[in-house]
């Protein structure tokens, strides 16, 4: 048994993916950031806590 990434990989598909945030957000859930205003947050901490340069 393949899993799917490999056998649409095989096929030369590209992998789609539907989401649905509905049922996060009827259980409370509604709050998000952004992927790069989060990536920032993380490095822009990390920088504060001298762990990187």
């Amino acid at each position: 048994m393949a899993s799917w990434w490999h056998t649409d990989s095989d096929l030369g598909r590209g992998i789609e993916v539907v989401t649905d945030m509905g049922k996060s957000r009827d259980a409370g859930f509604i709050g998000y950031r952004r992927t790069l205003d989060a990536f920032t947050a993380l490095f822009d901490r990390y920088k504060a806590d001298n762990l990187i340069p």
